[in-house]
């Protein structure tokens, strides 16, 4: 870490108890979930993640929600239909931390803003996630 990025590190970790994820790991922890994702779907499905837009402290919010899209794209694809309208549909997915939780999908791009708080329950936002993809579709 270079010294220019002390005081933006320190600034935005206010609260102690949120991890901090470096960008190596940030960059492993991606590419094993992309592969993961295009192991479940039939067409190839870019994440398109920049990890400079990120700061350090926002990169643990990004990579728990993107931890659970693999399982969610396996119970989307579950079934021949499914699998027609993720292949059909959906070719990125981008990721973005924001003031509100909110999906959308615009030409082929499956957008997924991520409040910009601590992230709760798993289950809970899988099954958000989950619902909303659907709702899209």
């Amino acid at each position: 870490m270079n010294s220019h990025s002390y005081p933006r590190l320190f600034a935005s970790n206010k609260d102690p108890e949120v991890p901090i994820v470096g960008s190596l790991q940030f960059k492993r922890t991606v590419k094993d979930i992309n592969s993961e994702l295009n192991n479940i779907v039939t067409e190839p499905i870019h994440l398109l993640i920049d990890i400079n837009s990120y700061l350090e402290t926002e990169r643990h919010l990004i990579l728990n929600s993107l931890k659970l899209i693999p399982e969610i794209f396996k119970e989307l694809t579950a079934d021949n239909l499914g699998k027609s309208l993720i292949s059909n549909k959906i070719k990125n997915i981008k990721m973005s931390i924001g003031a509100t939780s909110t999906l959308t999908l615009n030409e082929q791009t499956l957008h997924l803003e991520i409040k910009n708080t601590s992230f709760n329950s798993s289950s809970e936002e899988t099954d958000r996630i989950k619902t909303a993809i659907e709702n899209l579709l």
